[in-house]
């Protein structure tokens, strides 16, 4: 009875070190990629070991290539080269395996390259008021499945501001490295040289509404509709006095509207 005690015991400790061991290797930041196709640009996508270093293996011979520093590391580049074939060729597929220098665990990522079939621009609000932080508007691609793609660093984008002519300016674009914002490496690439990416601040002016569009630049993706998103941007208004007020039979009290204007305030008193 205590020789089979031992056997168990050794079987749960044997056990017990396989789920620990399992348990402290190292994962993939996402264990699949959707990368768009392009004749013109390469779009990246940086894959991270959580913790640890992995073994990487040579790059493979169709798309997506793996750009690293070396054979062992804890990011990888991930790329969807540019091809000569028409762009809507049939989707790419390719496997990245990678194996954890300590304990051997085998990670994957399965790589997916196609074709853009739309966009949309996204963003965390629609309404903009002056005198508030720039806001941050971003393009999303999808496939003909309406899946996301992971990555569009490199692609060029056009954004535009629609507004009636004799309208005065009711907001402006503000780059990113003015306003002090961390973006993506290639959005700060693309602004060096006078450029846009999937990524643009909006910073209001003055009330009003304005449709904000964007769209690829490169003729190659010209069958991709334009996108576009409308804002209203209204002044923040301020009353005082803010709290509440109890008055007396026949009393009046007066109140005041205010807004601030670069650091200066403007109202007029209400009855």
């Amino acid at each position: 009875m205590a020789v089979l005690n031992s056997k168990v015991l050794c079987k749960l400790l044997i056990f017990s070190v396989t789920i620990i061991a399992l348990s402290q290797s190292t994962r993939l930041n996402v264990p699949k990629l959707l990368l768009p196709r392009s004749n013109h640009n390469h779009v990246n996508f940086t894959l991270t070991a959580e913790k640890g270093f992995v073994v990487w293996p040579l790059s493979p011979s169709i798309p997506p290539s793996i750009l690293h520093p070396s054979a062992c590391s804890q990011h990888v580049l991930v790329s969807a080269r540019p091809q000569s074939a028409p762009l809507d060729t049939n989707r790419g597929a390719s496997i990245i395996r990678g194996q954890d220098s300590v304990t051997g665990h085998t990670l994957r990522c399965d790589v997916i390259v196609d074709q853009i079939k739309q966009i949309q621009v996204v963003t965390t609000t629609r309404q903009l008021f002056t005198e508030d932080p720039p806001l941050v508007l971003s393009v999303m691609a999808l496939d003909s499945g309406g899946n996301t793609f992971s990555s569009l660093a490199g692609l060029q984008f056009e954004w535009r501001l629609v507004k009636d002519s004799e309208t005065a300016e009711i907001v402006r674009f503000v780059r990113f490295s003015e306003a002090g914002y961390s973006p993506p490496h290639h959005i700060l690439s693309l602004e060096e040289a006078g450029q846009k990416g999937d990524s643009v601040l909006l910073e209001g002016v003055r009330s009003g509404v304005v449709r904000v569009t964007a769209c690829l630049s490169h003729p190659d993706y010209k069958w991709v509709e334009p996108a576009s998103v409308s804002l209203t941007v209204t002044d923040r208004l301020y009353l005082s006095p803010s709290h509440d007020a109890y008055l007396l039979l026949g009393s009046t009290l007066s109140f005041r509207v205010w807004k601030s204007v670069h650091d200066t305030e403007t109202g007029e008193s209400l009855m």
